[in-house]
């Protein structure tokens, strides 16, 4: 039903001079008369438009997996929604380097073809101590040996953390193997690949299930 509002009191002012008429004697004096006549108008509410928004899904490739670029995001939810301030877990490559100059101590030139250093951030909150709960674990692991590599051939490479790959970097800017709740890492994840292109690919502790992935 439409609700009815007062949008508008209009006051109109008549002035007037009224006569008393006599055959006789002289007329009285003008007598000015105001009267005040309120009118209200009404109108139906009508309710503003609401443009509909749209939940826009994350592109996801071929393989499953939530396409990334450099600089973006990836999360597991947290108990409060699925949203990046509550997340329980996150991660990122912000940079992607291919063939880098080692200076790590033990360097050796790529065994595959083509070396590939990510610089790579985490975070966790206390949330992941409920997701660790479920497989028993205290910890997530983010080292070279959670991720995984395809090649622009197409091919899964078997062992993209080779000694080479591991050799490359100093200590000093590797990213730990692990992260536990309530805390943040940021270092070097460097893998070996055979092709100058391709996809890398972080799923949850290198189990095989669907994760995120980045080009390079």
């Amino acid at each position: 039903m439409p609700r009815k509002y007062a949008l508008a009191t209009i006051t109109v002012v008549a002035a007037g001079t009224l006569a008393a008429c006599s055959s006789s004697g002289p007329s009285a004096p003008p007598v000015t008369v105001t009267a005040t006549v309120t009118q209200t108008v009404q109108a139906q509410l009508k309710p503003t438009p609401t443009a509909e928004v749209t939940p826009t899904a994350a592109p996801t490739s071929a393989r499953g997996n939530v396409e990334k670029k450099a600089g973006e995001w990836g999360w597991v939810s947290g108990s409060n929604g699925d949203n990046l301030g509550d997340a329980a877990f996150q991660i990122r490559v912000t940079k992607i380097k291919v063939d880098p100059t080692c200076d790590g101590q033990f360097a050796t030139k790529s065994k595959a073809g083509h070396l590939v250093a990510l610089t790579v951030e985490a975070r966790t909150s206390k949330e992941l101590v409920k997701a660790l709960s479920l497989t028993g674990g205290t910890a997530l692991g983010i080292g070279p040996a959670t991720w995984s590599l395809i090649g622009s051939d197409g091919y899964n490479q078997s062992n993209p953390a080779t000694a080479a790959a591991f050799a490359c970097a100093d200590d000093s800017e590797v990213i730990p193997t692990s992260i536990g709740p309530a805390q943040k890492a940021k270092g070097l994840v460097v893998l070996d690949s055979k092709t100058k292109h391709g996809v890398v690919v972080y799923s949850l502790n290198g189990q095989g299930d669907t994760g995120w992935e980045w080009k390079f």
